[in-house]
């Protein structure tokens, strides 16, 4: 008799055991472990995909560039998720055997992973290397270059201190008095030129977080050390390491102002402009040895009238900047509109716009009666517009200035063009700008790029700016509410910086 096919399926099925369960086409684990980073640059890596992720977060509700300006912001802890990643990845890498190589990018995470001890380490290990490889192995040419690699790998890490959140400003300091102290003297143009850097830099760092005795401590050490050079080292520093004397002076000048203090600052202002201007024109003297005309500033001088089309929302046109109000003049030269930036035929980034627009309103609503006069020009072309006339392109820039929401009054001057011969025929604009030249003072100081002057009620420019940011806009508002309480200054004292 034939046995059933299904009955011998059926019996062979019972007597196999029971499989595990399974789960097809399983999703793989996706979970990533940063403490199985075997490279450095990984690490490096996953920090700033996390750095990145924070910040696109933050971007949905806060734009931190837009907000005012808070001292103590760059002393802040790092967010919590970003350290923890630094410190699961590095926690394979040692700092007695991480490799001298990777030191640029060791160094950092380290300090974000706040492993400040084996950055030390690290660094130490660093120095000691200097000298033991070929190029820095014999004779006298080795002891220079062996000082300038030593100079180049503190300097190195001292930035990375002061760059590091929190700043490392202990560190950093501890490590410029170490270098100080084991300099010999008398000193060598390129040793004393890197400390009389390194020292500002400290007191301008201090002084972004109010820290006023460690500017000035380091600002006074800063012009100690200058004064210390004789009249030859002195030029070796200004022509070897600073490339200009103009780039050696404003140095200078620049460490006699944190010395001084913006409280002194705003104590002459009270007094008069003339008190102001003089207090700069001596700081400049007594740092440089020059007449405060060698400076270039144009701290003192009569800021010319501008000329334009003014925005029709002034009402009456005015001469600008106006009498007998404080004026703030800004050059925004094409920063807040949308126009093709060439070559790269991009729009302008309106992260450049953003926080000037802000700091321009907190401005604008602490002292009301500030005349803030906005200063650009045309440019025979306008997105991809045709080539519009002169009074089409104005409408169009005072659109995007009310888009952005930047208050104040704009003057937008006309640029002249002229065309290259047929079959050419392209539009060149030529160097006559008369609001942008006027503002240039000679040539000595720069009008384009978001430049900005802060001037007194008689018309005298008390504060010129490279750029109008929002680390310094609170001293940028206690100059204009000081001239505010003070009322109109006295004419006769305004023009006379010395």
């Amino acid at each position: 008799m034939r046995v059933p096919f299904w009955l011998v399926a059926m019996s062979i099925a019972l007597r196999v055991p029971a499989a595990a369960a399974q789960t097809l086409l399983a999703p793989p684990d996706t979970n990533v472990d940063v403490g199985k980073y075997t490279t450095i640059e990984e690490c490096v890596a996953a920090t700033a995909r996390v750095e990145e992720t924070l910040y696109r977060q933050e971007r949905l509700g806060v734009w931190r560039d837009t907000l005012p300006w808070n001292p103590k912001e760059a002393q802040d802890p790092r967010p919590e998720p970003l350290v923890s990643t630094a410190q699961r990845c590095s926690a394979r890498f040692q700092a007695a055997t991480v490799q001298l190589s990777d030191l640029r990018i060791a160094v950092p995470l380290f300090l974000l992973a706040n492993r400040d001890k084996d950055v030390a380490t690290l660094a130490t290990r660093r120095i000691a290397a200097i000298g033991a490889h070929g190029t820095t192995k014999s004779a006298a040419p080795a002891v220079g270059s062996t000082e300038v690699e030593r100079l180049a790998v503190l300097d190195s890490v001292f930035q990375w201190y002061l760059s590091a959140r929190p700043a490392r400003i202990t560190s950093a300091d501890s490590l410029v008095t170490a270098l100080d102290r084991s300099t010999p003297r008398p000193m060598r143009a390129k040793p004393a030129a890197k400390l009389m850097a390194m020292y500002l830099a400290l007191a301008l760092k201090a002084q972004t977080v109010q820290d006023t005795i460690t500017t000035r401590a380091r600002a006074m050490r800063a012009i100690a050390l200058l004064d210390s050079l004789t009249p030859s080292e002195r030029q070796a520093v200004r022509e070897t390491e600073f490339g200009t004397s103009q780039s050696f002076e404003s140095f200078a000048y620049a460490a006699n102002l944190a010395r001084a203090g913006y409280g002194v600052m705003l104590d002459s202002l009270r007094k008069s402009t003339a008190a102001f201007v003089a207090l700069q024109a001596s700081l400049w003297t007594e740092a440089t040895g020059e007449s405060p005309e060698a400076a270039g500033f144009p701290i003192g001088r009569k800021a010319p009238q501008l000329v334009g089309a003014q925005s029709s929302s002034a009402g009456t046109s005015v001469p600008r900047p106006v009498a007998g109000k404080v004026n703030l003049v800004l050059f925004v030269d094409q920063m807040c509109t949308d126009v093709l930036v060439l070559p790269v035929q991009h729009l302008n980034d309106p992260s450049e716009c953003r926080p000037v627009a802000a700091s321009l309103r907190r401005m604008a609503a602490r002292d009301p009666s500030l005349e803030i006069t906005l200063v650009d020009r045309t440019r025979g072309s306008f997105m991809y517009l045709a080539p519009p006339t002169p009074e089409e392109e104005v409408v169009q820039i005072n659109k995007d200035l009310a888009a952005h929401q930047v208050p104040g009054t704009s003057m937008i001057g006309t640029t002249q063009f002229f065309r290259i011969a047929a079959p050419d025929r392209r539009r060149i604009a030529t160097k006559q700008l008369p609001n942008f030249n006027a503002y240039t003072f000679g040539k000595s100081w720069p009008s384009d790029g978001g430049a900005a002057f802060i001037i007194d009620q008689d018309g005298i420019v008390v504060l010129p700016t490279g750029a109008l940011t929002r680390d310094y806009e609170q001293f940028y508002g206690d100059l204009i509410a000081v001239m505010e309480s003070r009322g109109k200054t006295s004419t006769s004292a305004a023009g006379s910086p010395h």
